[in-house]
């Protein structure tokens, strides 16, 4: 599996006050993750600069998204859905997700 994830050195603060100190490692495809720590241990800077709100101090983040589904995937998965008449979720294309 690949990283989808990635933290090279990174630090995270703000106004130059670091609150996340030379982070580094990968979190793989498919991998679980649990961020745990006492108040003001800089978890939600972590997910601040993970989605971008908060641009890193030093280092970096690098984060692989994978590519969306097609429109025909997408209407296929659709379709199958609504022939088996579901009624929860069973796949991210389902359209119990998506309007229509």
């Amino acid at each position: 599996m690949s990283a989808q994830l990635q933290f090279r050195d990174v630090t995270l603060g703000y106004d130059r006050h670091p609150a996340v100190h030379h982070l580094s490692g990968e979190v793989a495809q498919g991998a679980l993750l649990a961020v745990v720590g006492p108040n003001g241990a800089g978890k939600s800077t972590l997910f601040r600069g993970l989605v971008g709100i908060l641009k890193p101090l030093a280092g970096a983040i690098s984060l692989r998204l994978p590519r969306s589904a097609s429109p025909a995937s997408r209407t296929a998965a659709s379709a199958r859905c609504r022939a088996a008449r579901c009624s929860a979720c069973c796949s991210p294309g389902c359209c119990c997700r998506t309007p229509g």
